[in-house]
């Protein structure tokens, strides 16, 4: 009996020490240089998607401006320098050059928390997380003169009275995040970046067409509104197989634009599109004789063009299906400074489209570069 009690008392010793640990290890401090920041809510850490964040009044400290834009939709933070921008809504983060960068900001418990790792290397700064018998997010200039372990056996006294004051005080407790649900598909569309001078370019051809290829989704019915405001018209090329659309056919035509077929297989081509077309016609009283091949090994392209059909090529494919609007963007921009003839430039309907064709059709604007749709009248390219 005696043995038992003392294993029981035993393993309540360590139950007991286990506890006082972790408690102690779930306060997380602030510390900025050779400084700690009081344990507050709007300078203790939290971690979220496996990345440490503070909230944004901590980077003030290293002489980062920190402002609100879009009606406190975003948050913007400035140096001479850089400047980062945190869409708050959208979640999308962007530099001076309107790059995307990976992490966005996050509003935990009414503070706008930033990436640390993010915000450091965007801002030549460093950071590190310092273990002990409390974490603690140190973030660094070249003002810093002591070493993470200088910096520990500078201050464990101090750790401690900050603590110990913390919870005798019974302030609010560290920010909690509830667990994260189950990631759903990242169909926001892209925004569109603010507009910025660009210069003239010394080459560029004098017109273009434009084209979008594939099925018609949530992100078309933007790409109408922009070639609207650009006063400007693209022809949609739609597979041949596709349930059409109603209503967005129906805008696409009324507001100028022009309907084409992508034909992705050989069997049976010519039937398919006279099907598309009846299908088109019941809806909007016009028909399609514009092709484009989904695959350029098809063979029978004569029976196509003995069906009174013409078949496009397209000159340069965005991938915006992979990358963000500005390097969309900026890929098609740069092969168009090469050359001075006409071309087909196809985009898709993906979530980057909208704010990729936004910023070719402001550089079309400033170089006086014509866009139109594809007719039957024009020659192929």
């Amino acid at each position: 009996m005696k043995r038992a009690r003392k294993i029981l008392s035993f393993v309540m010793l360590i139950v007991l020490f286990i506890s006082i640990h972790a408690n102690a290890s779930s306060i997380v401090l602030t510390a900025v240089n050779d400084t700690f920041l009081p344990l507050e809510n709007n300078t203790m850490p939290t971690k979220k998607s496996g990345e440490w964040y503070v909230p944004y009044v901590v980077f003030n400290n290293f002489g980062i401006i920190s402002y609100m834009q879009d009606n406190g939709d975003s948050l913007v933070m400035q140096t001479e320098n850089q400047t980062i921008t945190f869409s708050l809504s959208q979640g999308y983060t962007y530099d001076k050059n309107l790059n995307t960068l990976s992490q966005p900001a996050y509003n935990i418990n009414d503070t706008i928390y930033l990436p640390v790792k993010l915000m450091c290397a965007q801002f030549g700064l460093s950071f590190s997380v310092i273990t002990g018998e409390s974490l603690i997010v140190r973030i660094c200039d070249q003002n810093a003169k002591l070493t993470d372990s200088d910096f520990v056996a500078d201050t464990n006294q101090n750790t401690e009275e900050i603590v110990d004051n913390y919870k005798n005080e019974g302030k609010t407790e560290i920010p909690v995040v509830k667990p994260e649900p189950e990631p759903e598909p990242d169909n926001k569309p892209e925004p569109v970046p603010p507009e910025k001078p660009i210069t003239p370019a010394t080459v560029r051809p004098e017109f273009v067409y434009l084209s979008f290829m594939g099925e018609i989704n949530e992100f078309s019915n933007d790409l109408l509104d922009t070639l609207q405001l650009y006063s400007t018209n693209a022809t949609f090329f739609i597979p041949v197989n596709s349930k059409l659309d109603d209503d967005f056919i129906r805008k696409a035509i009324v507001l100028g634009n022009n309907i084409g077929w992508i034909v992705n297989d050989e069997q049976d081509i010519v039937n398919k599109l006279e099907a598309a077309n009846q299908q088109l016609f019941s809806k909007t009283g016009t028909m399609s004789r514009l092709v484009i091949l989904a695959d350029e090994d098809i063979k029978n392209i004569d029976d196509i063009k003995n069906a009174g059909y013409t078949v496009w090529q397209n000159s340069i494919i965005a991938q915006d299906e992979k990358y963000n609007a500005s390097k969309t963007s900026q890929k098609i921009l740069n092969i168009l400074d090469n050359t001075t003839n006409p071309c087909v430039i196809s985009l898709h309907h993906q979530k980057s489209t909208n704010a990729a064709l936004t910023l070719i059709l402001r550089d079309f604007k400033a170089n006086n570069v014509n866009s139109y749709k594809i007719t039957a009248a024009n020659t192929p390219i």
